[in-house]
């Protein structure tokens, strides 16, 4: 199913970036603003057109149906999108915040971060992180977790993993002693754009030892459930460490002195930047 998504993002990929270029093109001749913004919404219908052709058009209504807890059957006839936001959507997302550790040369601890040019899907909002140490982020996580909310983050999912036991560790393969040469830090990761955050999954459990110390982390992804175990890989916590790069934590979670970061001036970065 992945390797499908792939084919189908880097077709779409190359067709909006030949939308560009001919956007580029047509300003570089004077052409006005208007006849501009017209040439853009042709290729907004020409994309809409694109992806209903691979996977059919958005519905306007809909059936759902599923069990409760008590395994009582329960289905909705004909129920809108925003119907069925409005009843089953029961967070607030301004509640939530996202925090990163991104330990790089040019990002500080304690800083706010946005990166130009991205935005967000809800109402267009920015793309906004706390850059904050990862045992800190660790604690936030398992402060929700234990309220029986999971914890959406941001991972580099492409080294270290057995698909197939749907084990995340950085001792799972004895590369060093094999090859003889040691491993790039997160930090030196990040600066050559050797990692990034290219994959979503969510935790859901954790292991705790004494102190509230995190041994593994159970993470559910959303490429269903072939390979791994169910669905699910268990992390081990040194992989946190060195590859989560993001997560969405309730601000309530967040100490008073964090709260308050949240209130500083934004950094932008460019989009060039290897984070």
């Amino acid at each position: 199913e992945s390797l499908r998504m792939q084919n189908i993002t880097g077709l779409f990929t190359d067709k909006v970036k030949k939308d560009c270029i001919k956007l580029i093109n047509s300003k570089r001749e004077n052409t006005n603003v208007n006849d501009l913004r017209k040439m853009k919404e042709t290729f907004l219908e020409e994309n809409y057109i694109f992806l209903s052709k691979i996977l059919g058009e958005p519905k306007m209504k809909f059936d759902y149906e599923y069990k409760d807890k008590e395994s009582k059957y329960v289905k909705y006839k004909n129920i809108t999108p925003i119907e069925f936001r409005d009843k089953f959507l029961s967070i607030n997302l301004n509640d939530f915040v996202s925090l990163g550790n991104i330990p790089m040369y040019n990002k500080e601890y304690y800083k706010l971060y946005r990166e130009k040019y991205l935005g967000n899907v809800y109402q267009n909002s920015y793309v906004e992180f706390l850059n904050l140490p990862i045992n800190e982020i660790k604690q936030l996580a398992i402060k929700q977790l234990k309220d029986n909310m999971p914890v959406y983050i941001r991972i580099n999912l492409r080294k270290f993993r057995d698909k197939k036991s749907g084990v995340l560790d950085t001792r799972i393969f004895n590369y060093k002693n094999t090859f003889g040469f040691d491993f790039l830090t997160k930090e030196e990761a990040l600066n050559t754009h050797d990692i990034y955050p290219h994959h979503c999954m969510s935790i859901c459990g954790v292991n705790l030892l004494e102190h509230n110390k995190p041994q593994r982390w159970k993470l559910e992804d959303s490429y269903g459930t072939l390979e791994k175990v169910d669905g699910y890989y268990i992390m081990n916590d040194n992989y946190f460490d060195e590859f989560i790069l993001q997560a969405i934590i309730n601000k309530k979670y967040l100490s008073k002195k964090q709260r308050e970061l949240l209130k500083q001036d934004v950094i932008e970065f460019e989009i060039k930047d290897p984070f």
